[in-house]
């Protein structure tokens, strides 16, 4: 079994996480008169899912199969030989990814975004088993700018 953890995006990560923080520091003190402890309870628990979905997301590689889990929960099992393509994408919809630089998985009967933090190793170890993958990744950004670079980074 080969498991590879999520890539984590800075831009994301603060985003949500920031978020999170001031809600929870604005609830936590009555003295703003915004502060209810019921409220700062609920937040918290929405923080550890958060935590848990941020820390948690792994994409692991056993036998013919491809298990990505959030946390212990097995949200997809797909057969790596029912795998057709495998493309680059920044398509923010909600996935078992917390990067928005993110792979596209199809498969017989739907698809999947992930975002594999070793994607080249991940993708080959799907070939080594799979050789029919269509894969289809851009190659890095050599010759852009460095705004372009550093969004890219970001993302």
């Amino acid at each position: 079994m080969i498991v590879f953890k999520s890539r984590k995006s800075i831009l994301l990560g603060t985003l949500l996480w920031g978020i999170l923080v001031f809600t929870l520091a604005f609830s936590a003190y009555p003295q703003w008169q915004i502060g209810n402890s019921r409220l700062t309870i609920v937040l918290l628990i929405v923080i550890a899912f958060t935590a848990i979905i941020w820390f948690g997301i792994q994409y692991k590689i056993k036998d013919d199969t491809l298990l990505i889990l959030i946390g212990p929960i097995a949200m997809y099992k797909i057969p790596i030989s029912k795998i057709e393509s495998i493309n680059r994408s920044f398509n923010p919809l909600s996935s078992p990814a917390v990067s928005l630089k993110r792979l596209k998985v199809k498969f017989q009967g739907g698809w999947v975004l992930i975002s594999p933090k070793k994607e080249e190793e991940f993708v080959s170890h799907l070939v080594s088993i799979n050789s029919s993958i269509f894969i289809n990744l851009d190659k890095k950004i050599e010759n852009d700018s460095l705004f372009t670079r550093l969004i890219y980074r970001l993302l």
